[in-house]
């Protein structure tokens, strides 16, 4: 299907584009009152990009699952945008889904954010802070069921701050500790999967710990899937293959819906 412009849509938006993957049936014979589920991926590229193997490989695995799947490329660095940018649209795409629930056979309750790297600290930073859209002008409803992170980007001062300094731009200095995100959980986080491997010689490991730690100091539901120097998960990344091998694609559907 055609990207979605949310520009035309939510005309405060400087960019912003939807890519929809969406079945109305999958198998022959399906439930006919089944409304299937969506997860919105938002793709890494530490901000300066949305990196290609972090889209329609991811894609592929939830839709074979019956998942309504649905790209976020959000505006980057190299596009001249920063902060907030890449969270308002964030926000718009949630809320664009639950408006157009019905006409894509999408469950409103039944709607996940998973995000890689970069994309993985937009999609926590969505998830902590989706109740202060309003403070920028957007009445709209980006609430979503559950969070998979992998990867994720969660505090500069725990290694690979380029993505801080990318999102930031001239303000990194002095916002950057405002945008560390295990900083910003709070009892009511949604459900939360993480995804890392130790020897990720990319974004270190110390990012997703701190972020599953403060979400156990705040009693909030998560899996931790953290496999240990000799996993497998680093060989997809080098290899530029899709970033969810089986180990991980199959816990993370059953504990998206088993929310």
């Amino acid at each position: 299907m055609e990207s979605i412009d949310l520009t035309l849509h939510y005309p405060s938006l400087k960019g912003g584009r939807l890519t929809p993957f969406i079945l109305t049936s999958l198998y022959d014979g399906d439930d006919p009152f089944w409304i299937r589920p969506a997860v919105v991926v938002l793709p890494g590229g530490a901000h300066a990009f949305c990196s290609n193997r972090e889209r329609e490989p991811v894609a592929a695995k939830f839709l074979a699952k019956g998942y309504q799947v649905f790209i976020l490329d959000y505006m980057t660095s190299t596009q001249g945008a920063h902060y907030p940018e890449q969270f308002l649209e964030a926000g718009c795409a949630v809320d664009f889904i639950k408006e157009h629930a019905s006409d894509d056979h999408v469950n409103r309750e039944e709607i996940f954010v998973i995000g890689f790297s970069a994309g993985g600290h937009l999609a926590a930073n969505l998830a902590c802070c989706y109740g202060d859209l309003s403070s920028f002008g957007l009445e709209i409803d980006a609430s979503f069921t559950a969070l998979g992170l992998g990867y994720p980007v969660i505090n500069h001062h725990l290694g690979y701050d380029e993505t801080h300094r990318n999102l930031l731009g001239e303000d990194f200095e002095e916002k950057a500790d405002d945008l560390d995100l295990d900083s910003l959980v709070k009892e009511g986080h949604v459900p939360t999967y993480i995804m890392a491997t130790s020897n990720d010689n990319y974004v270190p490991s110390q990012n997703a710990l701190a972020y599953a730690k403060a979400l156990s100091d705040h009693h909030v539901f998560y899996f931790f899937a953290y496999v240990s120097q000799r996993g497998t998960w680093l060989r997809h990344r080098r290899l530029r293959r899709c970033p969810l091998p089986k180990l991980y694609q199959e816990s993370l559907q059953r504990f998206f819906l088993d929310r």
